[in-house]
């Protein structure tokens, strides 16, 4: 009879420490869970902001894209050689001798 006795306070001690490992394993699990919830969440909002910044570089692209094409479609000013400005000096300043004689003999 006493080792029925023994046999069964092993085994209660024995279901005692099972159900305290589940226990704690069960905590465990669940305060994983919210760290997960918790993760989950922020990269959503992660995600969420990047999509957004997506969007808003989409849409900056498509602006920078249509002033590309204005700008390859606008004609391109004349652009004057050296020479051609060197000339054009010459000439400024004969017409500024030229006014000079005619207001001095104004005067």
């Amino acid at each position: 009879m006493s080792t029925l006795q023994d046999s069964t306070i092993k085994l209660v001690e024995a279901t005692e420490q099972l159900l305290q490992r589940f226990h704690v394993e069960s905590a465990g699990r669940k305060a994983d869970e919210e760290t997960f919830k918790a993760r989950v969440h922020e990269l959503q909002e992660t995600l969420s902001t990047a999509l957004l910044q997506i969007e808003k570089l989409t849409l900056e692209n498509e602006e920078c894209t249509k002033e590309l094409e204005v700008c390859k479609n606008t004609p391109k000013p004349l652009i004057q050689s050296h020479d051609t400005a060197d000339l054009s000096a010459e000439e400024i300043d004969a017409l500024v001798k030229e006014i000079d004689s005619c207001l001095s003999l104004l005067s």
